[in-house]
């Protein structure tokens, strides 16, 4: 995962390349969509409770407590609330939350990449090498 590393490459780019099936298992696709998603909520005063439990049902879903439908269910909810969230970080954080509740991983992780705020998005690349890193410590145990 050097990419991330790579200081003339721009951050949208590092996230595409990096965020895929085939690079990264997809549970902890889904775990790090999860976590973006935490990380958008941070910067945003007003969050729809359809949101927060977006990511919920996707941790439920992870750990096997949800059906696939009540996954789809949190997702459609939060795909509505985010097409009438007006201001950009709530914007943006619902439209991640909608993401992370896909039952895709290349769609919950991937679509992250789509932030349009530079500073976040170099934000998630560090968290993302962050995670990595410990994925990596963690098997090579």
């Amino acid at each position: 995962m050097g990419i991330l590393h790579c200081e003339g490459i721009g951050s949208t780019y590092k996230l595409r390349i990096v965020l895929r099936v085939a690079l990264i298992d997809s549970q902890l696709l889904h775990e790090i969509a999860c976590r973006f998603t935490e990380e958008l909520q941070k910067q945003v005063t007003v969050t729809d409770p359809v949101n927060t439990a977006a990511i919920e049902a996707k941790r439920a879903w992870l750990r096997s407590e949800i059906s696939d439908e009540q996954l789809n269910a949190a997702h459609r909810a939060a795909v509505k609330v985010a097409w009438v969230t007006k201001k950009p970080a709530e914007e943006a954080f619902a439209r991640a939350a909608s993401y992370a509740a896909e039952l895709d991983p290349r769609v919950a992780a991937g679509s992250i990449a789509a932030i349009s705020d530079s500073n976040t998005r170099d934000k998630l690349v560090s968290m993302l090498i962050d995670i990595l890193e410990v994925q990596d410590r963690y098997i090579s145990l």
